[in-house]
């Protein structure tokens, strides 16, 4: 089976160098590819089926199931919005919140960093997190358009 290069890059990338994501991605974007070789068409396929297989197995559990809360499950959709990446600021994901929202933003912090999905981005600074893994983020804002279409 032939990879190219730019669909190797989207393997690595969301794969986030653990293991298990790489079988994961690699297992799924194998069985969805029909013409025996992998593009970056196959390989976003295969990171989406991965992302929900995952999400739903891992993330769905740790976040969903314990954020309980109306204000807390607002926030993680605005969070959804901003551009899928790992990388995120506290002031750009306040600039979607509402005024109560944001007077419990904090805690929602503090709590996805105790579930193990966000850190400190000490890197780029005061206020910045990262998701500890690639595939967290497309999850999320897949599960938000999910609820945005019921």
């Amino acid at each position: 089976m032939e990879v190219k290069p730019e669909a190797m890059d989207v393997l690595v990338k969301f794969s986030s160098g653990l293991p298990i994501l790489m079988h994961e991605i690699g297992d799924a974007t194998f069985w969805l590819d029909t013409d025996g070789i992998i593009d970056e068409h196959d390989a976003l396929k295969g990171v989406m089926t991965t992302a929900e297989r995952v999400g739903s197995k891992y993330l769905d559990p740790k976040v969903y199931r314990s954020v309980r809360s109306e204000r807390y499950r607002s926030i993680l959709k605005k969070l959804a919005k901003v551009p899928i990446s790992r990388y995120f600021t506290k002031k750009d994901v306040e600039a979607k919140l509402s005024e109560n929202e944001k007077k419990v933003f904090h805690n929602f912090i503090r709590k996805l960093i105790e579930l193990g999905i966000i850190e400190s981005d000490v890197e780029r600074g005061g206020g910045a997190y990262r998701f500890v893994n690639e595939i967290y983020p497309v999850y999320i804002r897949m599960e938000s358009e999910r609820y945005r279409k019921v």
